[in-house]
């Protein structure tokens, strides 16, 4: 479980580095469906011609040209779909890693993204931002911060002071948190390997993806 959790982070930290190349890999999959669907047609017109081609030789060969023409048809058609299926899986799960990401907006959803980085000062600080894509107002409320590593995980309440709050439809609201306090007083979460925020959605929990971090 933990080797699963330490891939999942790495995973994470790898797509938040590289968000450029995969919308730009979400591009060339979208061309290649096209072309799949583009050869798919053209083996199905390859299948028709074949019916109704040439049947001289027929008797001496004692092959059916309708048959070998539909289980080749078929086996063509049937990898097509095999991979159409897989770009499919692909693209979905692109999507959804770059909506997580706060990266592109989905309709009808509240999401929830959030960074861990340091100011000026050099003090550690998470900004919080919550958007609200659906067609009512929302209630947000209760916002934690966890810490993750292999073998634990610690919660704190996160100290927003803009919280609870109404969100109104279509807008968003960001929150910048300083967490120095935390570290201060619980020196163990310096050796944590990642965090997130759990915020409450109209009395729903909803996090943020686990931003791994390293503390010196």
């Amino acid at each position: 479980m933990g080797k699963m959790r330490d891939i999942f982070l790495k995973m994470t930290a790898f797509i938040r580095q590289y968000v450029g190349h995969i919308c730009w890999a979400l591009f060339c999959v979208t061309i290649m469906q096209q072309c799949m669907i583009s050869s798919l047609r053209s083996e199905l017109l390859k299948a028709k011609a074949g019916e109704i081609g040439d049947v001289s030789g027929a008797v001496e060969s004692y092959v059916d040209p309708v048959v070998t023409a539909n289980d080749t048809n078929n086996s063509n058609m049937g990898t097509i779909l095999v991979v159409l299926g897989i770009l499919i899986l692909l693209s979905l799960a692109i999507v959804y890693v770059l909506y997580r990401l706060g990266k592109i907006k989905l309709p009808f959803v509240v999401s929830v993204t959030g960074k861990m980085w340091q100011d000026l000062q050099g003090r550690v600080v998470y900004t919080l931002t919550v958007k609200n894509s659906t067609r009512k107002q929302v209630e947000i409320s209760d916002a934690m911060v966890e810490f993750m590593d292999t073998k634990k995980r610690r919660k704190f309440r996160m100290p927003v002071k803009d919280l609870p709050m109404t969100l109104q439809k279509g807008t968003s609201h960001s929150m910048t948190v300083s967490l120095m306090n935390l570290f201060m007083n619980n020196p163990d979460l310096r050796a944590m390997k990642a965090l997130r925020v759990l915020v409450k959605v109209d009395g729903k929990e909803k996090h943020t993806l686990p931003q791994p971090y390293k503390m010196q």
